[in-house]
């Protein structure tokens, strides 16, 4: 850093997605301390522990991998085909491992304890939508079925009542599914299936685990602290949806979608289309919040427990109230927690044979599907999309 004309002292580390992760890791590494003064991960959160997949002590993690592979060295899996690799990463596979001498214990444990480089500046970002993208075919987000038993598909396979209701028994345990369907209920989503199969997995896998970070960040964090809620829907996306530029931008599909901050953050064109002038006036204005955070001067106002500030296209906008996305998050991580206690999706048990004598039971209120139907009347010429 000094190489180059910094300041060693002043670093700030910064990662998006499974770059926030990278930075949440930092956080808690041993051997991390000193090395950066700030840090700001950005749609990633701090826990790792997602009920499916959590933080597991290096030998339990290690004789997994031996158990679903055979495999005990490096050698060894590098012959194997990619498809006994994919079959041995279900959904569980831990995002980190506890090795008792850089992780020392889960990050959960550690951040109440306030034994992680606490005294840094912290930044941390959320956004809207994040789980627009996910909903598109062309986007995995989970392991293919077809490899790994039991895994549900990528969201943007769920393309009807049945299959969400589906989907969600092979996330949640049996006694979950009811409160999972109703809380992600296809109306809020348009009676589209996959923005809301989308929105179940990112809830689980990213959205919740984020908010309950800042939660447990809250009076632990001896540095700076700072939350915003990134709500600003850019007039362009960095992939191809399907639509041309101009329809993308009338319609702005994918709403505050993972990802977006980095084009506000850094100015970027895509090569499927240019930002509007609400655009640029809305990266000027976060890129200055960004720049002031990492000079060491507050972006914003400091996180007080109950409210996240709120980067939105009007810079009068008011900011987000904790208690409106621990709301959100409720559900899940009821069922994120059933799941660390050992609990298996609904699609893992195996359903209670009757006694011959008893009559068949009536179906229960998931297999009516009809509940979950919307009127696709008006929608036939949306068949492609």
């Amino acid at each position: 850093i000094a190489a180059f004309g910094g300041d060693a002292d002043r670093v700030t580390i910064f990662g998006e997605s499974a770059g926030g992760w990278s930075v949440c890791t930092q956080l808690l590494l041993k051997s991390s301390a000193g090395l950066f003064a700030a840090a700001y991960p950005s749609s990633g959160g701090c826990l790792f522990d997602y009920g499916f997949s959590r933080p597991l002590p290096l030998a339990d993690a290690e004789a997994r991998g031996v158990e679903r592979t055979g495999c005990r060295s490096l050698d060894c899996l590098q012959q194997l085909p990619p498809t006994a690799l994919f079959a041995a990463t279900p959904l569980d596979i831990p995002l980190l491992t506890i090795d008792s001498v850089e992780l020392v214990d889960t990050p959960e444990a550690l951040i109440k304890d306030g034994n992680y480089h606490s005294a840094v500046r912290l930044l941390v970002g959320l956004n809207k939508d994040e789980h627009t993208i996910f909903s598109s075919p062309f986007v995995g987000l989970i392991t293919n079925p077809d490899l790994a038993e039991n895994a549900p598909p990528s969201p943007g396979e769920v393309s009807s009542p049945e299959e969400l209701l589906t989907f969600i028994r092979q996330l949640v345990p049996k006694q979950h599914v009811h409160a999972v369907a109703r809380h992600y209920s296809l109306g809020q989503f348009g009676g589209d299936t996959r923005l809301a199969a989308a929105k179940i997995a990112v809830d689980a896998a990213l959205v919740c685990d984020i908010v309950a970070s800042v939660a447990l960040f809250d009076g632990v964090h001896v540095g700076d602290f700072y939350a915003y809620y990134f709500t600003h829907a850019p007039s362009i996306a960095f992939f191809d949806t399907g639509l041309d530029p101009e329809t993308y931008a009338a319609v702005r599909p994918l709403g505050a979608y993972h990802g977006a901050e980095l084009l506000s953050l850094f100015g970027a064109h895509s090569v499927y289309g240019e930002p509007d002038l609400a655009d640029r006036r809305f990266s000027a204005r976060f890129a200055r919040a960004f720049a002031a955070f990492v000079c060491g001067e507050a972006p914003f106002a400091a996180y007080d427990g109950s409210k996240y500030h709120t980067f939105a296209t009007d810079a009068r906008a008011a900011a987000t109230p904790t208690a409106t996305l621990e709301q959100q998050c409720s559900v899940m991580r009821s069922v994120i927690a059933d799941l660390a206690a050992g609990a298996v999706p609904a699609a893992r048990e195996s359903p209670p044979t009757p006694p011959a004598t008893q009559s068949p039971p009536m179906a229960p209120w998931y297999e009516k599907i009809d509940e979950y139907r919307h009127d696709d009347d008006d929608d036939d010429d949306d068949d492609d999309d």
